[in-house]
């Protein structure tokens, strides 16, 4: 067989693998898109007067002048394979930034077996520092190992808060697009690892 088909077929069969693994991917998130509501999301209104309102297809987080802390969140089942999640969203500071600074901050976590809930810092962001009227496309891969499913309970969550201090002009944070996919096994380097032995035979072969 010749170099260039050799290196042809393997292309193609990660190609077609790669497809199969990126085809069994589902958004482990009910409602990320807010199409017509809120529906399968919490909100806490932890201290304050804050809260969390549906706008034309998006969720946003805050109530401008009204100090306080809110909690937005979803709980899901995080398979127990799972090594890895990718999580995405999109956000944007709205109304003008305040004198007093108002803090915006991300958390993903999942129960592991032997410690409990663990939970990693995805955005920490304060107004000072925040582009105000543009919006932001967040995509980060999180590691995780030893998923506890016991149960069948939801195991893992994600959670927007946004602190408010301003008494009469404030901020607010849109929210959209909110994804969280579990990262397929990477399969296709074993195929790319028997492509390169049949590289090596053929070059033997050759020789």
């Amino acid at each position: 067989m010749s170099l260039k088909v050799l290196i042809r077929n393997a292309a193609v069969g990660v190609l077609m693998f790669g497809g199969v693994a990126a085809a069994t991917q589902a958004n482990l998130i009910t409602n990320g898109t807010f199409d017509t509501d809120l529906s399968g999301w919490t909100i806490n209104v932890l201290s304050g007067t804050s809260g969390v309102t549906f706008d034309n297809g998006t969720a946003h987080v805050g109530r401008p002048g009204t100090p306080g802390t809110v909690q937005f969140n979803q709980g899901f089942k995080l398979p127990t394979t799972s090594t890895a999640v990718e999580i995405a969203f999109d956000y944007q500071w709205q109304i003008n930034k305040p004198q007093q600074t108002d803090f915006f901050s991300v958390f993903f976590g999942y129960f592991q077996l032997g410690n409990g809930f663990v939970s990693s810092l995805l955005v920490g962001e304060s107004s000072e520092v925040a582009d105000f009227g543009n919006t932001i496309s967040f995509k980060s891969t999180v590691l995780v190992s030893d998923v506890d499913f016991s149960g069948g309970f939801n195991n893992a969550q994600i959670d927007f808060f946004l602190q408010e201090t301003n008494p009469s002009a404030g901020t607010r944070v849109q929210l959209d697009n909110v994804s969280v996919n579990v990262v397929p096994a990477p399969a296709t380097l074993a195929l790319i690892g028997l492509g390169l032995a049949g590289l090596g035979w053929s070059r033997r072969k050759s020789a």
